[in-house]
């Protein structure tokens, strides 16, 4: 049988080992919706910042709708838990990205 790693379990190994210090996170992030638990998990131990790097969105106001929906819910989130999560936006690139694509079929 395949030993499978809890990695729940090694996370809170890691906030163990921290003893009170709060060290910067960057977490990337494809939307609001799922950046809620992890947020809510990491920002007592971690300075966070999301990353909204995600030029394979398609069509780009899918893209542009995530993002919104993100900004929304940091904003709240920031408020409610007496956070400082920040936010960096890349470029919207979805061309430069196909291409690095079309190697692969």
């Amino acid at each position: 049988m395949e030993n499978k790693i809890n990695y729940h379990k090694e996370a809170l190994k890691i906030i163990e080992g921290l003893k009170g210090r709060k060290p910067r996170l960057l977490a990337h992030v494809c939307c609001g919706p799922c950046s809620t638990y992890p947020l809510k998990f990491l920002h007592d131990h971690f300075d966070v910042t999301v990353i909204f790097h995600n030029s394979n969105i398609y069509p780009e106001r899918e893209y542009v709708r995530r993002y919104q929906v993100l900004e929304e819910f940091v904003s709240r989130f920031n408020i409610d838990f007496s956070a400082d999560v920040k936010i960096v936006k890349t470029a919207y690139e979805n061309d430069e990205f196909n291409k690095h694509l079309a190697p692969f079929g």
